[in-house]
């Protein structure tokens, strides 16, 4: 299993909903395009990408605690926030 591209995917869904897309239809696009995925990576991704929604708030304010000045690249930042929840959030 490739923890690394369950990450890497669950970011860009991160930085599709915070573009407004739907995370349904996000996810259901990536599974789409990654028909190879794991049960174990799309797990992952699904927890990911469901945990970023759920506490981005909380995930926000302590990245910005973090920094010394805004990320503006929305991909690196939405990597930041997947690794930061898997961190706080999860035992993975």
């Amino acid at each position: 299993m490739s923890m690394a591209l369950a990450q890497k995917l669950a970011a860009q869904s991160i930085a599709a909903v915070a573009a407004g897309q739907n995370l349904q239809d996000v996810l259901a696009a990536i599974r789409a395009g990654h028909p190879d995925l794991s049960p174990q990576e799309s797990g992952a991704l699904q927890d990911i990408a469901y945990g970023c929604q759920r506490h981005n708030g909380s995930l926000k304010f302590m990245l910005g605690k973090m920094l010394a000045k805004p990320i503006t690249n929305p991909q690196l930042e939405s990597l930041l926030l997947a690794a930061l929840y898997q961190l706080h959030y999860t035992r993975n």
